[in-house]
């Protein structure tokens, strides 16, 4: 690839790894700090622990920029699709082998799962042996089922989003390669794809918030969390879809310069992509739009993600992929999906076994320092042990793949 998309995996892997150490923080705190509330947040350091809960938004719009980038280059390039068969193959080795392996662990030999109800400090947490609830967690459709709405591994939640994703991009790939043999543009026929997305997250989010307007807060929560469809539909691919949009609209954008043959951007485009992205977080958080903090962070992550992935004049990098490149942040980025799945389970085991520290904010400290240890060393083990196993078979797919221009590799894609 000798144009603008150069592979930057190590700098997706920082990403990653800021996404998931977001979530860290955010889950300590919340279970650290009981009395603290999303309704009540007397701190500014309150506030933006509660906000890290967005690290989420970042890895959903990655894997929209990821996944979408092979499929977007071949419409535009008048290439054949990438095989889905393998794309299907792959996606399944990248996220189910350590899903299944943590899951069986967490919820029936450590007792860490969530057995009922929601993440509000009031769930039940022990042994998953519920038939209904450990089959729905093993087949990753408990957020489609209200009777085992936030059951297992709490934030597996976002799975059921992801994995309908990967269902729905090769379709809307095959809709928009139509598009382009009915001679419309192809970079208008592969916008299509995003634009449907963004606007069904948009129109959802609208229903979601019209119809919680004037509830309280515990019922607005249940509204969105407990056991009823409305929760389904706030935790479905529907209410998620602009997050992906955005990444996939990123994706579109480093695509159609490459094929303009643009090597390289002047080096005041990531600053000035950087600079927007600092803007439209600090609208969604404490600024005007903070009513759609999630999907205006969509946004700024997709064009933070632009920020890194753009080659300066300099050569193949530019500063900000640089500092995403250091090395610790790479190995937590290397490890960061079983990071996610292993450290609300951790924080659970700690308290349980009475080894987490106390409610106050050097417990907080404490406890973050913690669960972030015990979750990276075995986030290391499920690793090596699954996850690596299965991406060297899911490289050898890659290898064998007739495709002349393979996807930006990421340990992570």
């Amino acid at each position: 690839m000798k144009a603008l998309g150069l592979r930057r995996a190590a700098a997706i892997d920082g990403l990653r790894a800021i996404a998931a150490l977001s979530v860290v923080a955010y889950h300590a705190w919340l279970y650290t700090l009981p009395t603290v509330t999303a309704a009540h947040r007397d701190t500014l350091a309150d506030q933006i622990l509660h906000e890290l809960r967005l690290g989420l938004v970042l890895f959903f719009v990655l894997s929209g920029f990821l996944l979408f980038r092979p499929f977007a280059a071949s419409i535009i390039e008048g290439r054949p699709l990438p095989s889905i068969r393998n794309y299907a193959r792959n996606r399944f080795l990248r996220i189910y082998p350590a899903y299944l392996v943590i899951l069986l662990l967490v919820g029936l030999v450590f007792g860490a799962a969530y057995t009922q109800g929601a993440p509000d400090g009031s769930a039940a947490i022990g042994y998953l042996t519920d038939p209904l609830k450990l089959t729905a967690n093993m087949l990753v459709v408990q957020s489609y089922i209200p009777q085992t709405m936030v059951t297992g591994i709490g934030p597996s939640w976002s799975l059921g989003a992801e994995v309908a994703f990967y269902v729905a991009l090769p379709l809307l790939a095959i809709w928009c390669t139509g598009l382009a043999q009915r001679r419309l543009r192809p970079v208008s026929a592969v916008l299509a794809a995003p634009g449907l997305l963004i606007a069904t997250g948009w129109l959802v989010t609208l229903y979601l918030q019209h119809r919680t307007a004037g509830m309280t807060g515990d019922e607005a929560f249940a509204n969105t969390w407990g056991h009823t469809w409305s929760a389904v539909l706030a935790r479905s691919l529907l209410a998620q879809a602009d997050l992906f949009g955005y990444g996939m609209l990123a994706a579109v954008v480093v695509v159609a310069l490459r094929n303009q043959g643009l090597a390289r951007v002047p080096a005041l485009v990531p600053a000035l992509l950087l600079a927007v992205s600092a803007v439209l977080t600090w609208a969604a958080l404490v600024g005007p739009l903070e009513l759609y903090a999630r999907r205006f962070i969509g946004m700024a992550a997709a064009v933070l993600v632009l920020a890194v992935v753009l080659p300066s004049p300099a050569g193949d990098s530019n500063r900000m992929a640089e500092v995403m490149e250091a090395r610790p942040l790479r190995y937590l980025g290397l490890i960061s999906y079983s990071v996610y799945l292993w450290h609300v389970p951790v924080l659970f085991w700690l308290d349980r076994h009475g080894l987490a520290y106390g409610d106050d904010t050097a417990g907080l400290a404490a406890n973050l320092a913690l669960v972030t240890g015990v979750s990276v060393v075995l986030a290391s083990l499920t690793f090596w042990l699954v996850e690596r196993p299965a991406l060297n078979a899911k490289q050898r797919t890659d290898v064998r793949s007739s495709q002349p221009e393979r996807v930006m590799s990421s340990s992570s894609a």
